[in-house]
């Protein structure tokens, strides 16, 4: 007991001192190794027909999403009757949107555009659309870089950018899945949230939301592992401005 008694103060003195010089925030060496393990997961392709609900209406629409090296998806979003709404094709960091209802494209790779002009703001659907295409990358483990690291309600929170342009990966641990993304840029606010009821690394329901604007997007079905590809390519309509922008 003396012996024990003796070493205890040490042990104590220790551990705070080293709690003091490891903190949470300095060496988050656990929760790097959770983040690996998140990039690391198996993820076989994936395809889906979903429905939304959305603030502007409702509409259906297919998806494809090829992780990998470089990450590939195709979404299609259209009207019950068939109206085509939009098309978003990811390659990489590259991605280029087709908007049906307003006649435009836009991406942020000049090589998929030609006759462009630069610049313009989107409005808050077509952020939408770039909040899920960021969602599609993070859900194949592309988070952007550096990252710092928190907790809160027992979720790891990997935290990427400052100064008024950052990105929040919340994750449940057990199992290990991505639960929910902030993304705020000046102004503007965009969460996704995910939800998951099969044991597929996929989310069967998304919803997104920025201000007033929000969709809820419902897989149904999802084929995990999916094993048809599809055409990775769409034209650009004739007549459709072609706008350059910078984003995400």
């Amino acid at each position: 007991m003396k012996r024990w008694s003796a070493i205890l103060p040490v042990l104590l003195l220790t551990f705070f001192s080293c709690s003091k010089i490891f903190n949470f925030s300095e060496t988050p060496k656990a929760e790097k190794e959770l983040v690996a393990q998140y990039r690391a997961q198996a993820r076989p392709l994936v395809s889906a027909s979903f429905s939304a609900v959305a603030s502007q209406g409702v509409f259906k629409g297919e998806l494809y999403l090829e992780p990998g090296a470089t990450v590939q998806a195709l979404v299609f979003g259209y009207l019950p009757i068939g109206q085509g709404l939009f098309e978003l094709k990811l390659a990489g960091d590259s991605f280029l949107t087709l908007d049906f209802v307003n006649s435009y494209a836009y991406s942020n790779n000049p090589d998929w555009l030609k006759n462009y002009v630069s610049g313009g703001d989107l409005d808050s659907s077509e952020q939408l659309a770039l909040s899920l295409m960021q969602a599609l990358k993070a859900l194949t483990g592309g988070l952007d870089e550096p990252l710092t690291y928190s907790s809160a309600s027992g979720q790891l929170i990997a935290t990427s950018g400052a100064d008024g342009r950052e990105v929040k990966y919340y994750f449940n641990t057990s199992p290990l899945r991505l639960a929910k993304i902030e993304f705020k840029k000046q102004e503007i606010e965009l969460t996704v949230r995910l939800v998951y009821s099969t044991e597929c690394w996929f989310p069967s329901e998304l919803n997104l939301k920025e201000g007033k604007t929000w969709a809820n997007i419902k897989m149904d079905p999802l084929n995990c592992a999916e094993t048809k590809r599809p055409e990775m390519n769409f034209p650009i309509p004739a007549g459709f401005s072609r706008i350059l922008i910078s984003a995400p």
